[in-house]
């Protein structure tokens, strides 16, 4: 193999191997160097320090053998943390809660199967692992934990540490067209939803939630920038699918918004307190349980907003605005059947029943 792939350690012949110099002295930590080629072949250095030498040089000789296994085409045996931490780095270009959520499927498995190397996970290691958490999580959860893995192995085959993805041949998987039911909010309820938010900035961004879709991510991080008050349109990104979306600003937000645009400083958020405080201390989880409803999450104003959309609008004007490319989409995740069609079907008489059918002819007549 050419020295111009491998891994050494910088300065390996000098006096003081790993170390580098930086304006006339020594650096702190041990250094190793490696090139890697983009799809345009184009050599790339790469460089990583270690708080020792041993370190530093454990990291050569493994970093080497597995360049040999991989130029012969061989599985390479490293253990599923190691690897982990490989797959989670190549995620960074994502959002740091995708990330997050692909990290927390894969401790789920060391949990379960150990620290093991990852070409000795096979399909009864991976159906031990499902049955477990379906028994200890729900089956959408499990379901979603076993699409992230599957990425995972897909990676590791094509970067030589399987040959094939155990998820795929498992012999029972969670169904995968699981939707989470998502709970109904009467006008009333977003009233009192409404009264329990502390501040001004927390209420118009629940209200933006509600007449727009966006989400809490999405509102947290409007700008000046993002903001069309001449034409009332956000003109933002929708993080989870890297869509632009164009929703329409309602006119009761108009005169609010105008007066957090002017108090805003360019290039930073629009709206003060909207950060994750943690699980309870949360502001949204202590406007929601005051409202009486501590079950509900703050993007659950999501499907309140797209029923209420699909009322004004129709479908496929909906679809579009929440950042939908089908209205089926939108239907399929986030449709609920109207309350005042619940109460007209409700109050419905019995087909067949003649009683009914003469009671109704008497109070007509």
């Amino acid at each position: 193999m050419s020295r111009k792939r491998r891994c050494w350690l910088v300065g390996q012949r000098s006096r003081k191997p790993g170390k580098r110099m930086g304006r006339g002295k020594y650096l702190p930590g041990y250094y190793v160097n490696w090139h890697e080629y983009d799809a345009n072949g184009r050599r790339i250095l790469h460089s990583h320090c270690f708080d020792s030498l041993q370190h530093a040089k454990e990291y050569v000789k493994r970093q080497n053998a597995k360049s040999d296994l991989k130029m012969l085409d061989e599985v390479i045996p490293e253990l599923v943390s190691r690897v982990s931490d490989e797959f989670i780095v190549g995620l960074s270009a994502r959002r740091p809660e995708t990330a997050r959520q692909y990290s927390n499927s894969i401790t789920q498995l060391v949990e379960h199967l150990g620290n093991v190397e990852v070409c000795s996970i096979g399909r009864a290691e991976i159906d031990r692992f499902i049955s477990n958490r379906m028994a200890s999580a729900s089956e959408a959860t499990a379901a979603k934990d076993c699409r992230h893995l599957s990425r995972f192995f897909n990676w590791c085959v094509e970067n030589n540490y399987h040959t094939m993805n155990p998820i795929k041949v498992a012999t029972s998987k969670p169904s995968n067209t699981i939707v989470r039911k998502k709970p109904r909010i009467t006008d009333e309820q977003f009233a009192r939803l409404i009264d329990a938010l502390d501040t001004e900035d927390r209420k118009i961004a629940v209200w933006i939630a509600a007449t727009t879709g966006l989400d809490r991510g999405v509102i947290e991080g409007l700008t000046v920038d993002d903001v069309d008050l001449c034409n009332q349109t956000f003109d933002t990104t929708r993080i989870k699918t890297n869509r632009q979306v164009c929703p329409v600003i309602v006119d009761s937000l108009v005169a609010p918004l105008r007066s957090c645009v002017a108090g805003a400083q360019p290039g930073q958020p629009l709206f003060r307190g909207l950060s994750h405080q943690g699980d309870k201390s949360d502001w949204w989880k202590r406007a929601a349980t005051t409202a009486g409803m501590p079950n509900l999450r703050f993007v659950d104003l999501r499907t309140y907003a797209v029923n209420w959309l699909r009322r004004i609008v129709g479908d496929f004007d909906a679809a579009k605005m929440v950042g939908h490319s089908r209205a089926q989409t939108t239907y399929h995740h986030y449709h609920q059947l109207d309350l005042d069609k619940q109460r007209q079907l409700a109050a419905q008489p019995l087909p067949g029943n003649r009683v009914n059918d003469e009671k109704l002819k008497t109070r007509k007549a």
